[in-house]
């Protein structure tokens, strides 16, 4: 193993003789090129190479920049760990914007205090939240229909919009199809 490992580290360096500054997106764009074919994603009864996650990652970005999202906004993602995790998570940082990453076991008040603290302008949640209880300066709540991992489509973008307090349904997004 340990020969392995030295040409490993051999390869790297002759790769990156030196540090380049890029964002995570960079160097996901740069091995999607390189290795276009090769898994990225590897989940129970679902696989996506890194030109298909490159894809779906271009689709939600777009979505993003449609509803409002740029570069240096804080948005903060409450989404179990699954493929359509890591393709937001990708997009945001695509198009230049901070994630701020919330677990999902958070109560309604902690919830709160992390979009307050984090200064988030957006939240992206697989989770039912009541904003009623959480007052918060959030630009946008995107809300992705319940369903469990393998068979999430984010299709229909939701929002609240603070002052009014009502509910609408705004935006249909095939991101996930």
């Amino acid at each position: 193993m340990k020969g392995y490992r030295d040409d490993r580290i051999r390869e790297l360096e002759a790769l990156y003789p030196f540090w380049q500054e890029k964002t995570i997106w960079g160097f996901f764009e740069e091995t999607a090129e390189r290795f276009p074919d090769q898994d990225f994603i590897v989940s129970p009864g679902e696989r996506f190479t890194y030109k298909e996650t490159k894809e779906k990652v271009l689709q939600v970005a777009k979505g993003l920049a449609a509803i409002g999202v740029k570069p240096g906004e804080h948005v903060a993602m409450q989404i179990e760990n699954c493929p359509e995790q890591v393709f937001v998570a990708l997009a945001v940082n695509a198009i230049g914007a901070v994630k701020v990453p919330v677990n999902i076991s958070l109560s309604a008040r902690e919830l709160g205090f992390v979009l307050e603290q984090s200064q988030s302008q957006y939240l992206i949640t697989g989770c039912h939240i009541d904003l009623e209880k959480n007052e918060t300066a959030l630009k946008l709540v995107v809300t992705l229909p319940q369903a469990d991992c393998h068979t999430l489509m984010i299709r229909q973008i939701s929002f609240i919009h603070q002052e009014a307090r009502r509910h609408q349904k705004v935006w249909y997004l095939p991101m996930i199809c």
